[in-house]
């Protein structure tokens, strides 16, 4: 994962929202613990868009999709559609993900990292590689 991105992030979500940069961290979860309506998120893309040069699959970026593809999977091939549909993730993340889905939404800023990371084909190592996406809940 980018420290530079993770860092354009901080930044921009802040700005975004008008809170401290250091509330933005790779765990920090869009919705429940920024807030993050459907306006912050069209703006947070059409922002990212233009900073990055991308065009940006909203549904991928956001995993706007994943909910209902678990509802709609059968059996094993869930984890398979999954990583075809958010190649940005590992498995691993996806499993979590998959664990974490019914208690609320699964969005967090280093899901926008790994994302942007995959679109700009940057695989750079920074500091935050090893970060897990643990939920921030007990």
């Amino acid at each position: 994962m980018s420290e530079a991105v993770l860092k354009t992030l901080q930044k921009t979500i802040s700005e975004l929202i008008n809170c401290d940069e250091n509330e933005v961290t790779p765990t920090t979860r869009l919705v429940e613990d920024l807030g993050f309506e459907s306006i912050d998120f069209l703006e947070l893309s059409m922002t990212l868009s233009q900073e990055y040069k991308l065009d940006i699959d909203e549904k991928t970026l956001f995993l706007s999709e994943f909910r209902p593809m678990m509802s709609s999977a059968k059996g094993g091939r869930l984890l398979d559609i999954l990583t075809a549909a958010y190649p940005h993730l590992p498995r691993e993340e996806l499993r979590r993900l998959m664990e974490e889905a019914p208690r609320g939404n699964v969005l967090k800023v280093g899901h926008l990292v790994r994302y942007l990371d995959f679109k700009t084909g940057n695989t750079s190592q920074g500091s935050t590689t090893a970060h897990t996406f643990e939920t921030n809940r007990p």
